[in-house]
């Protein structure tokens, strides 16, 4: 690459450099900005490599343009589309039994039999839970839906939670579940009921959209009520639904679900 123009050493009059640097910084910015419009466009396509690219890469990155689907790797310049790294403030769910307690530091075993540490919020609040039926389930109650799509298109309940009046509102709308594979959940307000052999189809509305989803028989049915830091005791199983890590390696929960006389859904 010696024998570029871009490359040799500097000649001729200072104003002659000058002029002819500020010429090449252009053209410069001008191939950063083009390369990296193309490699927008090429992570729409199937993931190949260019080595080639590989130092041209590294430049851009260097002035922090916004190429988010650049990896210099040792073998050369892979363009992937990049998820977005997860934060160590991400809420994470963690879904277990209490295995100890001391000076405020709750020891929980998850449900992949991994221990974790949880010191609970400041403001942190307790939701037991106390089971229910399908008759508790009332037009106007604002409940959470645990589902699973269907090969014809409806949605089966897996569990269904029915929120105490002072939890409306919580995580309203429907989203990906992590239950189950391609679960989902909905928390909305029950706008009917339609009773079958079957069990309950619901219709739930939530802002700017509604599910209609069966509650077969059988199906697991809780309802969440104030509780109090008592309950978490040696043995209760827990479910919290947004705990975020601490620096110092524990998690931190300003919500824990707890079950009275039946297990949280999980």
């Amino acid at each position: 690459m010696t024998d570029h123009p871009r490359f040799q050493p500097p000649t001729g009059a200072p104003d002659q450099r000058r002029h002819r640097d500020f010429h090449g910084a252009r053209q410069v910015d001008a191939l950063f900005r083009l390369v990296d419009w193309w490699l927008r466009r090429a992570s729409q396509r199937p993931s190949w490599q260019l080595t080639w690219l590989r130092p041209i890469g590294r430049a851009l990155q260097s002035r922090n343009l916004k190429l988010t689907t650049v990896v210099v790797a040792p073998a050369g310049l892979t363009l992937l589309p990049i998820a977005p790294q997860a934060s160590a403030q991400d809420p994470v769910r963690i879904r277990g039994s209490i295995e100890s307690l001391a000076e405020g530091v709750y020891s929980i075993r998850t449900r992949e039999n991994k221990p974790v540490k949880l010191r609970l919020a400041p403001t942190a609040s307790v939701a037991a839970s106390i089971k229910s039926t399908l008759s508790d389930i009332r037009p106007g109650l604002y409940i959470g839906v645990a589902a699973l799509p269907q090969a014809n298109g409806t949605l089966h309940a897996l569990e269904v939670r029915i929120f105490d009046e002072t939890m409306r509102g919580t995580v309203e709308g429907h989203r990906p579940w992590d239950l189950l594979p391609e679960s989902t959940m909905t928390n909305a307000v029950v706008e009917a009921i339609v009773t079958s052999v079957d069990g309950h189809s619901v219709m739930l509305r939530y802002k700017n959209g509604q599910k209609r989803i069966l509650i077969p028989t059988g199906t697991t049915i809780v309802t969440y009520v104030p509780g109090s830091i008592a309950e978490l005791k040696l043995g209760a199983i827990v479910f919290l639904p947004a705990a975020t890590n601490q620096p110092d390696g524990m998690l931190e929960a300003q919500r824990v679900m707890v079950g009275r006389d039946v297990a949280p859904p999980q």
